[in-house]
């Protein structure tokens, strides 16, 4: 333990343990030897509910460590094994392509200024370190019903599964902004009238629906998704209405007049 980097603090908090678990028991038989039940009594209730306590707290240590340790070796195989297999020169080329950097210039146009980079912490270390924080948190919830804290536990499952699902919804919207912008890029540069004004709507349009489907995968506000997109539907649909019927009368009596002839 000593050879460990926080071995000397560790191997004397196990040496307290074992000092506190010879003392406390020598103490009450002794105090039983001098007739004093008035404290031995007492005392030995409370060796008793350490004893027992003692075991669970033990197995709970060891599973969140175990975990931790599986968590470390697993999260550096996901690394390495992504890393190698050039997920993050795929990753790193998505974000640097033309029309991904054309869109983000637009965003942000400060010369000189490189918005991508991932050197410094890679997306393959990303998904590693998501991977030992799930495990970790897997431990974390059987190690609250190890020492029977139920509350905890439950606590601690709502958390994991409210983490996954906010995972996936994140995933959902980052993957629906990077489509979007290469979408919208590639509409601009088709070089037509209303190719700017059309990159705007599709940019949009596929952001706001990424970002519904992801928050719908959270579970969070869904009564207020479904209101919103049917309030923008039917915004929509009343100005297309009202700019065809008031400001394009003429339009319209020639499309009708087409129609009807």
């Amino acid at each position: 333990l000593t050879h460990m980097p926080r071995g000397p603090g560790l191997a004397r908090l196990i040496g307290a343990l074992v000092f506190a678990l010879i003392i406390i028991p020598v103490s009450i038989q002794a105090l039983d030897t001098l007739n004093i039940s008035a404290i031995s009594t007492p005392a030995r209730s409370m060796l008793n509910g350490i004893g027992e306590a003692i075991p669970n707290v033990i197995g709970a240590t060891l599973i969140i460590v175990v975990a931790y340790i599986i968590g470390r070796w697993i999260a550096s195989l996901v690394e390495n094994g992504l890393r190698s297999i050039g997920f993050d020169d795929i990753i790193s080329s998505i974000a640097r392509a033309e029309p991904v950097r054309s869109a983000m210039d637009k965003m942000d146009p400060t010369p000189g200024v490189d918005t991508v980079d991932m050197a410094a912490f890679p997306p393959s270390r990303m998904i590693g370190l998501a991977v030992l924080i799930g495990i970790v948190l897997f431990a974390s919830v059987e190690a609250a019903r190890a020492l029977q804290f139920t509350a905890m536990a439950d606590m601690l499952t709502g958390v994991v599964s409210m983490a996954t699902q906010v995972l996936f919804g994140a995933v959902i919207i980052a993957f629906g902004v990077l489509l979007a912008n290469i979408l919208a890029a590639a509409t601009a540069k088709s070089g037509g009238p209303s190719a700017e004004i059309l990159g705007v709507f599709v940019r949009w349009g596929v952001i706001i629906l990424a970002v519904a489907v992801g928050l719908r995968f959270m579970g969070l506000a869904n009564e207020i998704i479904v209101l919103a997109f049917g309030l923008i539907l039917g915004a929509v649909a009343v100005a297309v209405a009202i700019s065809f019927g008031i400001g394009g009368r003429d339009a319209a009596k020639k499309l009708m007049d087409r129609w009807t002839s």
